[in-house]
Formats: structure tokens, C-alpha cells, sequence
């Protein structure tokens, strides 16, 4: 029931997408989750440990999907058009992969590259569970996996690259941009995602007219007139 923003076809009705973890794992005795994990109980509804979780993985996961944690992922549907046919105006770029987002953050003339404070990365079998980790989730050693040699690490907000490549796009293609010189790494702090729960009285979640409601849902917003018999108002 969660959003797929499509983005490139792939073929047949395949797409690579905007779209959920895709990766589901169980908790209790799973090698690569911290054992306390195993009991913790914040916000259950239940009251008991909880039995699976959804982690993104920022690294190769996928051939060409870009995957967001639930509630980012809601989020980010809210921000954009209600419709289709407004959603098709949207233009997408996505870098070249050795290049890196650049930009004068406040406006003074200062140029960084774009990153977060998150260091998770993992590679996950055929059923779509974490199995190995590509780097301990410590932000030293995420970092020298992810830029290897390009870095000169140091704190938050003191780490820097010797020299960088820009991505920049030419009509629909990203090609290389400028070259920079000793520009910092901007470490955006994580913000934890949350996405509220419902139930649909009346009719099934799975069926035409749950799936009907959920999009419906999704699309409320300013400037948008809702249907009311989609949404069971009328």
C-alpha cells in the first residue's frame, strides 16, 4: 500500500522507481541486527518486541531503484502533485556515479558536496533479506568504503576531498561538470522517518476498491477536490 514514484521504464512492466526498502528482515537471531533489537518494544502497539524491519541500505541494493524508509518515502509523495497527468511534468536527474551533488547550500559562496549522517550499506539474497554488509556502520569505516581515498577524514563538518567531479546534466543526459578543489562534505543530520497506520471499514485493504481508497488518500491535499464515494464519504 506504500507509493512507487516510476521514473525510467525497463521493459515489459518493469520501472526502475522511487519506491519502499524493498528489504524486509526478521529480527530475533539475525546475524547482521544488534541483538538488543531483539526486545526492544518503543512504540509497539502491542506491546511486544517487534518481529520484522524495513532498513534502507545506502549502497548497491539495487540494478536501478532508488529506496527510501517508509515514512521518507510517504513524505516525499505528499510534496509532490496529487495526479498522473501532474506527476508526468516532473523531470527527475540522477548522477553520474563517480560525480557528486554540489551545491552553495546558504547562498555565501560556499561550495559543498552534499551528504548524511547515515551509515548503513548491505547486499541482500533472492527473498530480499539483509545477508552482508559491505562496511561496519561506523561513520569512519562507511566513509572509507564509500570514497576510499578521495577523502581527507576528519570530524563532522571537517572532512574534505582533495579533488571532486560535479554531476551536471545536458538535456537528459548527466554528463561530468566542473572540477573542484578541497570543498568540505556537508553532513545533513538523519531525521527518523514515521508514517501513521490505518484501517479501512467496509471493505477489504487488497481489494479494488482499498487499493482505490489508498491512492485517493494520497493525493488530499491543498488545491484538490477529493472524491468522496472513492474515500467511502458517500
Amino acid at each position: 500500500m506504500l507509493p512507487m514514484l516510476p521514473y525510467e521504464h525497463g521493459g515489459g512492466i518493469l520501472y526502475n522507481s522511487i519506491h519502499n526498502t524493498g528489504i524486509s528482515n526478521w529480527i530475533q537471531g539475525h546475524s547482521l541486527l544488534p541483538k538488543e533489537w531483539a526486545s526492544y518494544t518503543g512504540g509497539s502497539r502491542s506491546g511486544k518486541p517487534y518481529y520484522r524491519v524495513a532498513i534502507t541500505s545506502r549502497g548497491p541494493v539495487s540494478h536501478g531503484c532508488t529506496r527510501l524508509n517508509t515514512g521518507h518515502l510517504a513524505e516525499l509523495r505528499e510534496v509532490l502533485p496529487s495526479t498522473s497527468a501532474e506527476m508526468e511534468g516532473i523531470v527527475t536527474y540522477r548522477n553520474l556515479s563517480h560525480c557528486y551533488d554540489v551545491f552553495d547550500r546558504k547562498g555565501d559562496g560556499n561550495l559543498e558536496i552534499m551528504g548524511v549522517q547515515y551509515y548503513l550499506a548491505y547486499r541482500h539474497n533472492k527473498s530480499r533479506v539483509a545477508t552482508q554488509i559491505w562496511a561496519q556502520n561506523t561513520r569512519k569505516d562507511f566513509y572509507e568504503w564509500l570514497y576510499g581515498n578521495e577523502m581527507n577524514y576528519g570530524r563532522i563538518g571537517q572532512l574534505t576531498f582533495d579533488q571532486v567531479c560535479e554531476g551536471k546534466f545536458v538535456g537528459e543526459r548527466a554528463r561530468e561538470g566542473k572540477t573542484y578543489q578541497r570543498l568540505t562534505l556537508y553532513e545533513a543530520p538523519y531525521v527518523p522517518d514515521a508514517i501513521q497506520f490505518y484501517k479501512i471499514k467496509g471493505v477489504s485493504t487488497t481489494s479494488t476498491k482499498g487499493y482505490d481508497f489508498n491512492r485517493e488518500l494520497r493525493r488530499v491535499g491543498y488545491g484538490y477536490t477529493v472524491n468522496r464515494k472513492t474515500l467511502l464519504l458517500d
